[in-house]
C-alpha cells in the first residue's frame, strides 16, 4: 500500500488502482459476460438470421467493453488491454 502523499510512478499506475491495490485479474463485467454467452451460442448455429443477430450483439458488447476499459479502466494495464482488443477487432473486421 502507498500512502496518499506518495506520488505514483508509471509502474504504479500501470499495475495498481487508485487505492494502491495490484489489479491484474478481475471479475468479468456484464459486457464481457454478454460477449462470452453470445460467442458460446454461436458455436451451435451455422448461418442464418439468429447467428447474424448474435454476432452483432457479441461485437457490440466487446467494442463497448473495450471503450469502457480504455476510458475508465482501473489501471493502465486494463486500459492497454482494452486498446489492444479494440485494435484486433478493427483489423479483424476490415
Amino acid at each position: 500500500m502507498h500512502s496518499a502523499r506518495h506520488k505514483q510512478t508509471f509502474w504504479d499506475k500501470f499495475w495498481r488502482d487508485e487505492h494502491g491495490n495490484d489489479i491484474i485479474l478481475k471479475r468479468p463485467n456484464k459486457l464481457l459476460i454478454i460477449w462470452a454467452a453470445t460467442a458460446f451460442l454461436r458455436v451451435f448455429l451455422h448461418g442464418g438470421f439468429l447467428e447474424d443477430i448474435l454476432r452483432a450483439i457479441s461485437l457490440i458488447a466487446l467494442v463497448l467493453w473495450c471503450l469502457v476499459e480504455i476510458a475508465w479502466g482501473v489501471n493502465y494495464f486494463w486500459r492497454s488491454i482494452g486498446c489492444m482488443v479494440l485494435i484486433i477487432i478493427i483489423f479483424a473486421t476490415i
